[in-house]
């Protein structure tokens, strides 16, 4: 049977997915790597930086969905309880593969002591400051999933079909989480196989945006021995 060759709207779409891509990893990398020395970097100056990322990434993302932006922010009132639930079973899983990974690998570091500056990670009693909650909430965590599942998933899904498009976006997110080592590459490729699960299904961003949300703050301010 011959094979059908993709159609100049399938090879712009995944074009544009491909260049978001690399320009999402770079950014991500310049968040976290490249000419960052974070036992000198201010707080604010990184958190700075982190929302200015994602702040364009989300904005490009809305620009290039076009006329169904509506339809991607379409709120239902069971979208609050699948985020917080979807959320509360995700922050388990983290904790108990954070715990089995210790186990194996006693000198595993905290991936956000790892990435993050000090000043911004802890006040010096172990204790982290809850300052950042709010643009975790309200900016790095919604925008992160405007851009993940609402842009580069949406389009991998429509081009190449719902299961591969949904492994290979949740494969895209553990690859840019690699920037924070390989325990936060392997938990982003497990919460973005839900969270691509749930945009799926419900075909609106409101859940997973809910649930992203509270999965950052509860892992923000949660110690992780």
């Amino acid at each position: 049977m011959p094979t059908r060759s993709p159609s100049a709207t399938q090879i712009r779409a995944l074009t544009a997915a491909g260049g978001s891509l690399l320009l999402a990893l770079l950014l991500w990398g310049w968040v976290f790597r490249f000419g960052n020395d974070p036992a000198g970097e201010e707080a604010g100056a990184f958190w700075l930086r982190l929302i200015l990322v994602w702040g364009l990434l989300a904005l490009v993302s809305l620009l290039l969905m076009g006329s169904d932006r509506g339809r991607l922010f379409a709120f239902e009132r069971r979208h609050l309880g699948l985020g917080i639930f979807s959320a509360l079973l995700l922050y388990g899983l983290a904790r108990l593969g954070w715990s089995a990974l210790q186990v194996l690998f006693p000198d595993v570091p905290d991936p956000l002591t790892w990435a993050l500056p000090p000043t911004s990670h802890d006040d010096g009693t172990g204790a982290r400051p809850l300052w950042p909650v709010l643009p975790l909430l309200l900016g790095v965590a919604p925008a992160e999933e405007i851009y993940w599942r609402g842009f580069l998933q949406r389009v991998l899904v429509r081009q190449i079909g719902p299961v591969s498009g949904l492994f290979l976006g949740a494969g895209f997110y553990a690859l840019a989480a690699l920037w924070l080592g390989l325990p936060a590459a392997l938990a982003a490729f497990v919460v973005g196989l839900v969270w691509g699960w749930i945009f799926l299904m419900e075909r609106s961003l409101v859940p997973v945006m809910i649930s992203h949300a509270l999965w950052s703050v509860l892992v923000w301010i949660t110690p992780w021995p």
